[in-house]
């Protein structure tokens, strides 16, 4: 039965270079068709979850800031700015139908011609930024992805250093450059802003 549901995987991953996502109510007629057991049933269904659904994303903790991805053997949890091995069920021939699963739904076109992509989505009641990097431009022949967890809470302009001043320029509709590291602020500090 392995070799089915290696074959309905296959068939699956298919649609995608088509730059289709396959139901799984359409893979259950696959199924079917291809006269599997219900246990195989299973098994697939709960691929289809993984690869389709984003569920290594389902039970994070609460304080995560980043989920790196370098490979599905080598990826890190980054919570309140510490680093240790985040666990999944994802292989790497997994991990790369996934990429290809979030590009398709977002309506990115992420290829070797384009390598690179970064957009934002939301999944199971976070905001991310997610980071996408093609095989074709990575030493391992891997594609990377980088899941920033977003700040959903906008903080108050009187909370920062030198608020009266972040006011002052936007009143006079000044330009304002925001620079810095990983990890930073940039972004939460640019939502403080917008919502001045």
């Amino acid at each position: 039965m392995n070799n089915q549901i290696e074959e309905i995987k296959i068939q699956f991953k298919k649609e995608l270079t088509k730059g289709k996502i396959l139901t799984w109510k359409k893979l259950q007629e696959i199924c079917l068709n291809s006269l599997i057991d219900y246990e195989s049933i299973a098994v697939l269904n709960n691929w289809y979850k993984q690869v389709s659904e984003l569920r290594f994303l389902e039970d994070i903790p609460k304080n995560t800031e980043e989920i790196l991805f370098h490979s599905s053997d080598s990826s890190e949890i980054i919570i309140k700015g510490k680093k240790s091995f985040f666990g999944h069920d994802l292989t790497n021939p997994d991990l790369e139908i996934v990429l290809q699963v979030i590009s398709i739904q977002n309506n990115i076109e992420w290829n070797y011609k384009k390598p690179f992509h970064s957009f934002y989505l939301s999944a199971f009641n976070n905001n991310l930024r997610v980071s996408l990097v093609h095989s074709s431009i990575t030493s391992n022949k891997r594609s990377k992805a980088f899941f920033r967890f977003l700040n959903s809470e906008t903080i108050p302009i009187k909370n920062y250093d030198q608020s009266e001043l972040l006011e002052n320029m936007i009143k006079d509709k000044k330009n304002v450059l925001i620079a810095g590291s990983t990890g930073s602020g940039k972004t939460t500090l640019v939502n403080s802003l917008l919502s001045c």
